[in-house]
């Protein structure tokens, strides 16, 4: 049941009377309600008499993103199982398994693009995978995913943190110049290098980490930044991504959609050269 569209309290009456009676076969009834914290006061009132003596045959499965609208009385009478989000690699291998299985095929770079997309949410990336197989066709392949979603090419991602590395300011700007030549998304830009100096810190905070990171990204992903060890300290590191998060929780109002990432870049640079 959709709590967020079947919220009132008919509707939590009409589940407790189905629930109630005996399922037609099987040991249990399951009940999912997803959406929880969306109900009404007053439907949560009548659905918390049916929890304090539930049927034996009755399973509630209840699931929301906002546990703290949901009142503390039904909160104290229910098991909580905390869902984080999946690895890029578990998302991967799942997509491509459900493209198998639907009949069509997608090349491995599309479906690593498209695991990044979904942010370790596989409902979001079976949906992107739904949106871009209805315009692909039978084989879906990384420049379709590039195109619908404006997915920049791994090669510009990898240019840019390629000269912050070296700490070169000219092919910086060369980088960022080269991303105006194409349509692409520059938040989705912006969110890739954030997550390859994110893993890049990790690996070097942390040298054991390189060994937990080869299961949450793509195999050419770690490669890459595995080989990145050691061009950056970890403070300078900490630099490059406290300027990147600015930029990217910040909104500017500006004319020029590249502005944004070229004033980061240009910052990063000027700090990593002062300390060079």
């Amino acid at each position: 049941m959709d709590a967020a569209s079947n919220r009132g309290i008919e509707e939590v009456r009409a589940l407790k009377e189905g629930a109630l009676t005996l399922p037609s076969q099987g040991v249990y009834k399951v009940y999912i309600i997803d959406e929880m914290h969306m109900m009404t006061a007053p439907a949560f009132n009548a659905f918390l008499k049916i929890l304090e003596e539930p049927p034996a045959h009755v399973i509630f499965i209840m699931a929301t993103t906002e546990p703290e609208k949901i009142p503390d009385t039904i909160i104290s009478r229910t098991q909580h199982l905390h869902f984080h989000a999946l690895p890029e690699a578990t998302v991967t291998k799942a997509l491509a398994h459900v493209a198998k299985k639907e009949g069509f095929t997608i090349d491995a770079e599309a479906v690593s693009l498209l695991s990044f997309l979904s942010e370790g949410s596989l409902r979001d990336g079976l949906n992107l995978l739904l949106q871009v197989q209805g315009i692909a066709g039978k084989t879906v392949t990384a420049k379709h995913v590039r195109d619908v979603f404006g997915v920049p090419a791994r090669e510009l991602v990898e240019g840019l943190m390629d000269a912050i590395c070296s700490k070169n300011a000219d092919a910086a700007a060369h980088a960022i110049s080269e991303m105006s030549k194409i349509s692409v998304s520059y938040d989705v830009f912006l969110q890739q290098t954030i997550r390859n100096f994110r893993f890049l810190l990790l690996a070097t905070l942390d040298p054991k980490f390189s060994d937990s990171m080869k299961g949450l990204i793509g195999e050419q992903e770690f490669d890459y930044i595995a080989g990145k060890r050691g061009t950056l300290t970890g403070e300078e590191l900490r630099t490059i991504l406290a300027t990147l998060l600015y930029t990217a929780n910040v909104h500017y109002q500006s004319p020029y959609p590249s502005l944004p990432l070229e004033l980061a870049v240009s910052k990063i640079m000027s700090v990593l050269l002062r300390t060079a």
